[in-house]
């Protein structure tokens, strides 16, 4: 490459492009191709492909403290620390130092840079997929913004091109929102994903479906650049891929933009301003910063392409004053800065995965699953509360030695437990759209300038009430699609297994018979036992009695109440005597103070599961297992007549005769019911009202978690 500084200020050349990252690579090669002396700028410091990858080949103990991010580098770095990733020590250094490189914030917004030939080319996270027209007409449709000014057919040539030339690998679904591209053959899923794939696909009616991740890696064969080769599966990308095996621009365009002849390459040049000639009405070049010697220089061309990112060629372009444009270069509308987008994460859900201990990987697989959007496609998955969509990435992974306790293992039960796999996890993250708003920006600010003499960049931007909205979805649908179908599959086990030791008996149905006589003591002592292995204090005797008027409280579809004025909980008398443990432990812990209807539920079932008593266990486990079912059938309600068909008999004799018995007993309006009781909750601080109760799903969850 042509990177000579000397005697280029008075080449008149036909392109600058501003920028080496990805959008800067493309359009260098493609000016370069065409015939036009370009010339390439960037900010950054060389890197060249291979020999500037410092720590491709180094393993953990090859790195101070064994790759962990240290207090100095956190000390230097703090906003990109923000993410966890960008500051380890085997890829710290192609991100930017916050000291040297400062921005500011009003509201807070992660920016996340690498300054060199490159640039974020070499730290992107791969992943590649097209927009559709779900996309492109969403402005117009939804009446924000401005409308796109393409659509998909426009752009699809232009992804084809992309695509066969990078190499991007995975599997076409034939989803109109989610297009088909050119794609190498796909990076294979392990066997808790495959697990994962099929019951999505088994247990969800909106389309929803999991497939490895599309990623610009390549697969099988080559593609044209400097070596690039397939894939070694190491895992170690952010640090510069040393077989070209990713697409960057350091081992693709850029090399394909220096065989032409027709590149020059200036590293260490900090562009600041677009030069507007107010009698041609055009932009001739750029002003430019030398940012090692700190001098200034102009560069003319006919053709300037701004490809320095988002947020810093909105910055040039800000800078760019003129008497025609006081505001910056083309800001006439004064919405230059403003609307800034970004997508949201860091919300999801992870699950243990069991059953697979005999099973591990092949390999460090440099890609993850994904979940492409199912929300807000069609009438069939339009959402009441927020528009647009969100996909999910993650996978399934064996975790290992790092997470050993030192106190625990020592000696030769340590070497013992680095030999052996960990757990099996699985995690889904989800990454969601950001609606245009004008109330989020950026802006200049003069009053502090960075060490060449500019204004560093003010943020002002936050995620809105749509953003907000999605994000408790992605929560949700993420524990929904991970944890609801495992925890199904391992309750109803446990419940099956609760009913054989009660009795093997078939045929018929649980009775009063087998309870204990002091039944109400022994519930009362497991609870009283589990509040105090919590340190919480027992303040009085809470009883729980049965009504002698059957039907008084199920006539209006409630079980049992707690009258605090005496300390007293009310179980309905013609409720069906398995009902019985799990309903007092519930309305006992009323009696201890606990007014949420998720929370009574949650430590009503640990009280009873904790139980020697096989009855009152079973009591409990099938209270949560009837919640889980609940959620089940929201979500499909066919998977969850197949899940109720495949019961075991003695389940289905029970349910059966619970129902026959509740019979006796109908409610009498439950529409008007269901709304007081909503109300009544809702107005005695529990927000949610009766959507409260299922809440102990997600308590047992982080309870189990916790250990």
């Amino acid at each position: 490459m042509n990177n000579n500084k000397e005697k280029i200020e008075d080449i008149q050349f036909d392109a600058i492009v501003v920028g080496t990252g990805i959008s800067g690579g493309w359009a260098a090669k493609e000016l370069c191709e065409q015939g036009l002396k370009t010339l390439v700028l960037e900010r950054g410091r060389m890197v060249k492909h291979i020999e500037d990858y410092t720590t491709a080949h180094l393993d953990p103990w090859d790195l101070p403290n064994g790759g962990k991010t240290t207090q100095e580098i956190i000390d230097r770095k703090p906003k990109q620390n923000r993410t966890g990733y960008t500051t380890q020590p085997a890829r710290e250094h192609f991100f930017v130092d916050d000291i040297k490189h400062p921005y500011n914030e009003e509201r807070r917004f992660d920016w996340m840079r690498g300054y060199h030939v490159g640039g974020r080319s070499l730290m992107w996270g791969r992943q590649s997929y097209r927009l559709s027209d779900l996309d492109f007409e969403a402005n117009k449709k939804d009446g924000i913004a401005v409308d796109w000014p393409v659509r998909y057919k426009e752009i699809e040539p232009w992804y084809d091109k992309v695509e066969e030339y990078i190499g991007v690998s995975g599997q076409n679904l034939g989803l109109k929102h989610f297009p088909d591209q050119k794609l190498l053959k796909p990076m294979e899923l392990n066997c808790v994903e495959e697990h994962l794939q099929n019951k999505i696909s088994e247990k969800f009616e909106d389309n929803r479906l999991l497939t490895i991740g599309r990623t610009a890696h390549i697969t099988e064969g080559t593609k044209e650049g400097l070596g690039r080769g397939t894939c070694q599966y190491r895992s170690r990308c952010m640090r510069g891929c040393p077989y070209g095996a990713y697409f960057s621009s350091n081992s693709s365009t850029l090399p394909a933009a220096d065989v032409t002849g027709n590149m020059t390459l200036r590293p260490n040049s900090i562009v600041h301003e677009v030069i507007y000639d107010d009698v041609t009405k055009q932009a001739t070049g750029v002003r430019v910063i030398d940012a090692e010697t700190k001098e200034s220089h102009v560069f003319n061309a006919k053709v300037i392409f701004l490809c320095a990112s988002a947020i810093a060629s909105a910055s040039i372009l800000l800078q760019s004053k003129s008497d025609r444009f006081p505001n910056g270069l083309g800001n006439d509308s004064g919405e230059l800065g403003h609307n800034i987008m970004d997508h949201h994460f860091q919300v999801g859900a992870s699950a243990i995965a069991e059953g697979y201990d005999d099973k591990y990987v092949k390999g460090r697989r440099p890609n993850g699953i994904y979940i492409p959007r199912f929300r807000n496609i069609d009438k069939k998955t339009k959402m009441k509360n927020f528009i647009r969509g969100y996909g999910y990435q993650g996978g399934a992974s064996r975790s290992d030695a790092s997470e050993l306790v030192a106190e625990l293992k020592y000696g030769p039960k340590l070497s013992e437990a680095i030999l052996k796999p960990g757990q099996w996890n699985v995690n889904l993250l989800a990454f969601g759209e950001t609606l245009p708003d004008h109330s989020n920006k950026l802006f200049l600010d003069y009053s502090k300038k960075d060490e060449w003499g500019l204004p560093t960049v003010t943020f002002d931007a936050d995620f809105g009430e749509n953003e907000m909205k999605m994000r408790v979805d992605m929560q949700e649908q993420a524990i929904d699609s991970i944890y609801l179908m495992n925890e199904i599959d391992r309750v109803t086990k446990e419940l099956i297994s609760t009913r054989m030791n009660v009795s093997t008996d078939s045929l018929n149905a649980i009775s009063e018979v087998f309870f204990p006589e002091d039944l109400e003591s022994q519930i009362r002592d497991n609870l009283e036992g589990l509040l105090e292995s919590w340190d919480i204090p027992i303040t009085g005797r809470v009883r729980v009695r049965k009504l002698a008027l059957k039907g008084t409280l199920l006539r209006f579809s409630t079980a049992g109440v707690y009258v605090p004025y005496v300390f007293e909980g009310h179980i309905d008398g013609g409720l069906h005597p398995i009902l019985w443990p799990f309903t007092m432990a519930h309305e006992m812990t009323h009696g201890y103070g606990y007014g949420d209807e998720g929370t009574c539920n949650f430590i009503g079932y640990l009280a009873c599961v904790q139980s020697d008593n096989d009855v009152i266990r079973y009591s409990a486990i099938r209270a949560y297992w009837r919640y889980l079912m609940s959620d089940l059938r929201k979500l499909n309600k066919e998977l969850y007549r197949q899940y109720m068909i495949l019961l075991p008999r003695a389940l289905k004799v029970d349910l059966n005769e619970i129902i026959e018995y509740m019979d006796r007993y109908p409610d009498i309006m439950p529409a008007v019911r269901d709304k007081m009781y909503d109300s009544y909750l809702k107005s005695h601080g529990v927000k949610d009202g009766l959507a409260n109760y299922s809440h102990m799903i997600k308590y047992i969850k982080a309870y189990r978690e916790r250990g």
